[in-house]
């Protein structure tokens, strides 16, 4: 999305878009500028080839109208030009043109990109209804990339905010196993001591978000009991924090792809509730185990005190 700025995002797009009209006849200028001007946009005029190449580079047009016969660069070799161009060989032409319907002056146009053609003498309405049509595109075009990158950028912060609550959990007790707090501390990670493990371990847990957020919606029970599972699975393989940070970030991106924007707000939003308690969850687990381990020490050494 290269053409929207954090300061749009921040403060929102405006409803106002760029419409070039090129054409080397200052009357033909004037007079689509003065018929354009209900429509509320920016109009912008351009003499020549040149100079609209150069306009091109430092603007974004949602549309440009453009004569075809003009001296110097004509209206095919600027379109040509603007087509090879990344940034703007996706933005509209509408040819603007005196000469006769020939066949092979419309599909030369075609060929260079052009959207539709205007013949003179132009009529306003006619004008007037292109222009707004692809204005309105352009509008809702932008505004809908808008959307989709405050959503990406509130996934993010939310994806951070989990990090930050999950790196709390970093500094496990001395009860837990060595392995678990070296990894903790920056081994290897989980998805690359166990790859295929952790591929059916993003399955299960990509199931458990599904369940999860369907069992929040309809008010019902959170599905504790795959989340037990998914965590006691982790814990066999002495999986730290950071691995179930990884494995939810996975799983969560991946899900976001193939889904609506709402839906993908709700899964880097209500997602990290199963985070929370899975992380809790493993908490758990390695007390236990800890607990257990302890309480077997302590009975070989009672034993063994017994036999002296």
């Amino acid at each position: 999305m290269n053409y929207i700025s954090k300061q749009k995002l921040d403060v929102g797009y405006q409803t106002q878009v760029n419409i070039l009209i090129v054409d080397d006849d200052s009357k033909n200028l004037l007079g689509m500028k003065e018929i354009l001007e209900p429509l509320g946009e920016n109009i912008v005029l351009a003499k020549s080839g040149e100079e609209a190449l150069k306009l091109v580079l430092k603007n974004n047009f949602a549309l440009i109208l453009l004569d075809i016969k003009m001296p110097g660069m004509n209206g095919f070799e600027v379109a040509s030009l603007v087509r090879q161009r990344e940034k703007t060989q996706k933005v509209p032409i509408i040819f603007v043109t005196g000469f006769e319907r020939s066949e092979i002056q419309l599909f030369k146009g075609y060929d260079l990109g052009a959207v539709d053609y205007l013949f003179k003498p132009i009529f306003p309405k006619i004008l007037l209804s292109k222009v707004k049509v692809f204005s309105d595109l352009y509008r809702k075009t932008i505004e809908l990339e808008l959307e989709r990158e405050r959503e990406r950028v509130a996934q993010e912060e939310e994806i951070e905010a989990l990090k930050r609550i999950l790196d709390q959990h970093h500094v496990l007790p001395s009860w837990a196993p060595r392995k678990v707090t070296t990894t903790v501390m920056g081994s290897r990670p989980l998805f690359e001591r166990f790859p295929e493990e952790f591929k059916e371990l993003e399955s299960a847990y990509g199931d458990l978000l599904d369940d999860y957020l369907e069992a929040l919606g309809f008010s019902q029970a959170t599905p504790r009991e795959e989340i037990e599972r998914i965590t006691t699975l982790l814990g066999q393989f002495d999986a730290g924090p950071r691995d179930l940070i990884d494995l939810h970030i996975k799983v969560v991106r991946k899900k976001c792809e193939s889904v609506g924007s709402k839906r993908a707000v709700i899964l880097a939003t209500e997602g990290r509730l199963v985070a929370l308690e899975a992380m809790g969850n493993l908490a758990d687990y390695y007390r236990n185990r800890g607990r257990s381990s302890s309480s077997r020490r302590r009975t070989l050494t009672n034993n063994y005190e017994g036999d002296r």
